[in-house]
């Protein structure tokens, strides 16, 4: 093997390692096009990545080989379009490839609906939910139900959850609005006791310690109610989650 030869397939194997989008000179100099294309095919992937690579080596007048790119991304959509490919996607909750060739689609669809069978399912439902995914439109009639009904329960937890967070962040911001109110009357009785202090800054004081008190004794009614309505939000989410195990069970 030539240097050449050597040099080319460090090119060609770091661009299917890494995935590249982009190219550069040297790159585009011992790119091995077929190579390219079979990564893309083999990956499920369309041709329009080829579009990238051309624009990057005709900024060095180099001529991307459109021809060995197809050719090679053909073979790599036979290795790719089939049932297990198909099983695979399904089971994962996906959207059919549209990349398969005519020849080898209904293999990869069997499998395909195989998948998206077992995947449309209650519990699947409730993680689509939760991720905040759209529901399924591939499900087929027969689990729909099942699925969308795991779909709504999902987003009944999120809404719970949604609820529970803002519960918390109230929580948080009145107990920080209490120690705000605790450190301005702390310093208005330091002012008083103080030797240095003056009967004005006294009688300023007294006035500052008299509204951060009503304050405070405000807030800590909020506190105590935004604590009883967390506690009331986090059992309505147990006793939930307890209803939809046994529906899914």
């Amino acid at each position: 093997m030539n240097s050449l030869t050597r040099a080319a397939l460090i090119v060609v194997s770091a661009l299917l390692i890494n995935g590249c989008a982009s190219m550069n000179k040297d790159q585009c100099q011992l790119a091995n096009w077929q190579a390219l294309g079979f990564q893309q095919g083999n990956q499920g992937k369309s041709m329009a990545r080829f579009n990238t690579y051309q624009q990057d080596c005709a900024k060095h007048q180099i001529k991307a080989d459109f021809n060995a790119f197809k050719t090679g991304h053909e073979q790599g959509l036979q290795t790719y379009c089939n049932f297990d490919q198909g099983l695979n996607t399904g089971k994962q909750g996906k959207d059919y490839n549209a990349v398969c060739p005519r020849s080898q689609f209904p293999t990869y669809a069997e499998g395909y609906r195989s998948g998206v069978n077992r995947f449309c399912n209650y519990s699947n439902g409730v993680k689509t939910s939760a991720q905040g995914n759209a529901t399924n439109p591939n499900c087929p009639a027969s689990r729909y139900p099942e699925f969308h009904q795991g779909f709504t329960a999902g987003q009944e937890q999120q809404q719970l959850k949604g609820h529970i967070h803002s519960l918390e962040d109230d929580l948080d911001n009145t107990q920080q609005a209490m120690d705000d109110a605790s450190e301005h009357i702390s310093a208005a009785e330091a002012i008083i006791i103080s030797d240095t202090s003056t009967s004005d800054s006294r009688k300023q004081a007294l006035a500052t310690i008299k509204y951060y008190k009503k304050q405070y004794q405000q807030l800590d009614r909020d506190y105590h109610e935004q604590l009883d309505a967390l506690e009331h939000a986090k059992q309505e989410y147990e006793t939930l989650l307890k209803v939809q195990q046994g529906v899914a069970q």
